[in-house]
């Protein structure tokens, strides 16, 4: 009788073996990290995709991978079914221990790694959104976040079968501060444009045109990257989305008292549309960060929708549609920030709302299946 070997073993005991030999989970960056060697005048730029990091909670060595066909789709289904278990394991929670040290120079690396410690360490999508980025000369530019980065597309085998997802977005000040607006009328000349005198007037007294503005139809850069990344993720069905502000822009003059006033539009659509996703819940929160304080991550604005189960009875314009409940929790930071932490700690809001709506855009459950084959054909090709 020869001896077992790892393929002759029973399942159940490889799934073991596998589980012994997960590493711990870290963030797996999207561009390779800028080479400070490099002459900075002629160091190329990295890439800019619009996903800057991914975390997995849980990954397996490379040469485990390359050993085999069967081990290889083994170890993809483990990490499948550790990302859509219930990730406040016991062995998962003590390997989180050995989480890479975050560079105390990066903000986002600090949120990363303190805020996937205290939750439930779902998959995570960290994204940058018109955010402004050094340029190669000097200065700042905000770069087009078009694509995804050749990372994602490797994670794609796992991130395909992902149920739940968190994302965490920084945005840059152009997107606080609401769409691009442009001139209502046509541009004037710039004779027009001069200080010119009032007629009939005794003395020489001026007055200036401002030009009224409104705003243009280019579609929200935040709404364009999400429905990039959930275009290829058709299993996603519960959503937690984390938009950060550092605290000196929340004290920042320029904004409304309300700052996610001048987002309310992204607010109000959905994620998604015309995709006929079946969701469970799509949680939106947008997040003070102060990281020199005990009591570092505060929310301001919370909307939380849940959708009912069943196929959805409700009909609305001739369209069967499912019940949505929606709670809206509203806040403004106090300017102490220990004054704001205790308000946070309490669970107190300025102001809650609670009402339901009908989505008419939910298809039938067996679309999502069909949504993974076709993503399945798309990437492996027909078989």
């Amino acid at each position: 009788m020869s001896p077992p070997t790892l393929l002759t073993i029973p399942r159940e005991l490889r799934d073991e073996i596998y589980h012994l030999l997960l590493l711990p989970p870290q963030m797996i960056p999207s561009t390779a990290p800028k080479n400070r060697y490099a002459s900075h005048h002629f160091a190329k730029p990295p890439p800019n995709y619009i996903d800057k990091s991914i975390f997995l909670p849980a990954q397996f060595p490379l040469y485990l991978l390359h050993v085999c066909q069967q081990i290889r789709a083994e170890c993809t289904q483990t990490l499948i079914d550790i990302a859509n278990s219930s990730p406040k394991q016991s062995r998962l929670r003590k390997q989180c221990e050995g989480l890479v040290e975050p560079d105390p120079s990066s903000a986002s690396s600090m949120y990363e790694a303190r805020k996937l410690l205290e939750t439930d360490m779902w998959p995570q999508i960290t994204m940058d959104v018109l955010r402004a980025v050094h340029a190669s000369f000097g200065g700042m530019h905000i770069p087009e976040r078009t694509s995804l980065s050749p990372t994602f597309f490797s994670l794609l085998p796992i991130m395909q079968h992902v149920r739940q997802l968190q994302f965490a977005i920084w945005p840059g000040w152009a997107w606080w501060n609401g769409p691009p607006k442009r001139r209502a009328n046509p541009v004037p000349s710039l004779r027009s444009l001069r200080l010119h005198r009032l007629s009939g007037s005794p003395d020489q007294t001026y007055e200036s045109t401002t030009p009224e503005l409104v705003e243009t139809s280019e579609p929200d850069q935040l709404a364009t990257a999400l429905e990039a990344v959930l275009a290829r993720l058709p299993c996603v069905d519960d959503v937690s989305i984390d938009v950060l502000m550092h605290m000196y822009n929340y004290s920042n003059f320029d904004l409304p008292d309300k700052k996610w006033e001048r987002v309310q539009g992204w607010l109000d659509k959905p994620v998604e549309t015309g995709t006929g996703r079946r969701w469970k819940r799509v949680r939106r929160q947008m997040v003070a960060v102060n990281f020199s304080a005990s009591w570092w991550l505060i929310p301001f604005y919370k909307k939380t929708e849940v959708w009912e189960e069943g196929e959805g009875e409700v009909q609305e314009g001739g369209k069967r549609g499912r019940i949505v409940n929606v709670v809206e929790e509203m806040t403004e930071l106090a300017e102490e920030w220990e004054d704001a932490a205790a308000k946070a700690k309490r669970g107190e809001a300025d102001e809650t709302k609670i009402y339901t709506r009908i989505d008419t855009d939910a298809a039938p459950a067996e679309v999502n299946s069909t949504l993974v084959g076709k993503l399945g054909t798309m990437i492996f090709g027909s078989r």
